[in-house]
């Protein structure tokens, strides 16, 4: 009897501390989450946190025409926002220029006949003794149309002092790099060189207003010309519209130099370094030799460096160069290639330099048979190449959407699991925070999407199996939400790994040793030394 009444207490006793801690701790955990449900939170920038990017704001403009004609803005003409004077000067040539500075933000009026679309070119040079580098905001109507207007670079130009010289111990010294101060015009585009061309703005028929917003350095500018870009024809075309007296160049005609000699950049980082293979010149022969220029310091996007060379002959030619490109994850990299300032036809607007393990030469063109053949005027000519992230580029765009997307997801979680995490616990996620799920459902169809297109582009780096492996991840957590609690330290690190393959899609890594321009007959020198030679 003793031990039956001791037997039923204790039963009583242990439902009562099951059923009852249960219940306590789901009314706790209620409590957390309605007492969390107060917190303050942060105050983002709505409008700007809302915005499209670049590529869906071209999509919205769907058949929207070209403006016609051009708007000249004068600098004159403007109107700083903050309601002081201008700082106006005339530059030796008669002109006159805006100071804009620190600090200040100015805007033009304009009228347009109808409504289109038209890219915005600015007339500038960059302020002496200013280093830091030059970035505005742009807003049309006073608004900034698109995310990545917020930030619109200005180049400047920089160019070695003097030529490479040996030490004492036979070794090359670098020399000094300077910037050069010359007026030029600059296409408004993005700072990453995500995209090809400059950008294209929406503007209505009649009154409309141009501003644009200090962000850093200051600058000079002349007049703002706003024009649609006519569209770029494809190679064929470009070899239709040629001259009729556009003929090959003289057979034998072989010009050469030196990548590391004479280049002018917009960044000073990218500088000559040393390279040890037996073909490239000059040859280190046991010295440390600047032989070559860019290699991982040229990789940034919209980094550009240019040379000069002089064309004693008019004719058609095929242009190549002498390239490293070991670099990317085993992907191509991207060159935007510019004669005398202008893209000729559509294939040079991301020029694709396939990766190798070994140096290789890289002859413009549609393959190793079919190179583009370039009608060169007699006299003094100029080659840009300018970094592009190429077909990535929206691959990079949708990587950005998934990290900001799973910062808000992990927050969310965070709000109704604190920072310590109980693995033993079904907090009940699909539940009391059903926008959890909804935003990896999201953030999944980004992941989908950059799979998508790697696989159109017939390319798998080792980024594709990553991604292929987050798929795994979301799907799982989506199906189990009781996983996400186990799951996430991976989550976390999840968020750690969006901004790394990020910064890796938009390094675009490329070293050039030298340049030949010949007529079409003509083949340019081998990239590689023969055994012999190595030997």
């Amino acid at each position: 009897m003793w031990k039956k009444a001791m037997s039923l207490l204790l039963c009583a006793g242990l439902c009562a501390t099951l059923f009852g801690g249960t219940a306590a701790a789901s009314e706790k955990l209620q409590d957390y989450v309605d007492s969390s449900s107060t917190f303050v939170p942060i105050d983002y920038d709505v409008d700007l946190d809302s915005l499209v990017y670049y590529n869906e704001y071209l999509d919205g403009l769907g058949d929207l025409p070209p403006v016609s004609g051009s708007v000249i803005l004068q600098a004159s003409d403007a109107t700083a926002t903050d309601g002081g004077e201008l700082k106006l000067t005339t530059e030796p040539d008669g002109k006159t220029s805006l100071v804009m500075e620190t600090e200040r933000s100015y805007s033009w009026t304009f009228t347009m006949p109808a409504e289109g679309y038209a890219s915005i070119y600015v007339e500038y040079i960059p302020v002496e003794n200013n280093v830091s580098a030059i970035t505005r905001g742009v807003r049309i109507n006073g608004e900034v149309p698109f995310y990545e207007s917020q930030t619109v670079p200005f180049d400047r130009q920089y160019q070695d002092v003097g030529e490479i010289k040996q030490g004492a111990g036979g070794d090359d010294i670098r020399p000094s790099t300077e910037e050069i101060f010359e007026w030029s015009e600059m296409g408004l585009i993005d700072a990453g060189g995500l995209y090809e061309q400059p950008f294209r703005f929406r503007f209505n028929a009649g009154e409309n207003t141009l501003q644009l917003d200090y962000s850093m350095g200051e600058m000079k500018i002349t007049q703002i010309r706003i024009e649609a870009a006519a569209e770029l024809p494809t190679y064929e075309e470009y070899r239709a519209n040629l001259p009729q007296e556009a003929k090959d160049a003289p057979a034998g005609t072989l010009l050469s130099w030196e990548a590391e000699v004479g280049a002018v950049r917009n960044d000073p980082s990218i500088r000559s370094v040393c390279d040890t293979d037996a073909a490239t010149v000059p040859y280190c022969d046991g010295d440390y030799r600047l032989n070559t220029l860019g290699d991982s310091r040229w990789a940034t996007g919209n980094q550009w460096a240019e040379w000069s060379f002089h064309v004693s002959e008019a004719g058609l030619y095929q242009i190549s160069f002498r390239a490293s490109q070991w670099y990317n994850d085993g992907r191509s990299s991207y060159r935007q290639v510019t004669i005398d300032d202008e893209v000729l036809f559509s294939e040079l607007l991301a020029y694709e330099i396939p990766y190798a393990r070994n140096w290789q030469t890289i002859t413009l063109g549609e393959g190793e048979d079919s190179p583009y053949l370039i009608y060169l005027e007699e006299g003094d000519h100029t080659i840009r190449l300018t970094t592009k992230i190429g077909y990535m580029s929206s691959v990079s765009n949708h990587l950005e959407r998934a990290s900001l997307r799973l910062s808000d997801v992990l927050r969310s979680i965070i709000k109704v699991t604190g920072y310590d995490i109980d693995v033993n616990y079904r907090y009940e996620l699909e539940k009391t925070a059903p926008e959890v799920i909804t935003g990896f459902e999201e953030i999944l169809a980004e992941v989908r999407e950059m799979l998508k297109v790697m696989d159109a582009a017939g390319t798998k780096p080792s980024l594709y199996y990553s991604l292929v492996s987050t798929v795994e991840l979301l799907e799982g957590v989506i199906q189990n939400p009781d996983d996400i609690t186990i799951r996430y330290d991976e989550l976390s690190t999840l968020q750690t790994n969006f901004g790394t393959w990020m910064d890796s899609i938009r390094s675009n890594a490329l070293g050039v040793d030298s340049w030949t321009i010949c007529d079409p007959s003509t083949e340019p020198p081998k990239a590689t030394a023969s055994f012999w030679d190595s030997l």
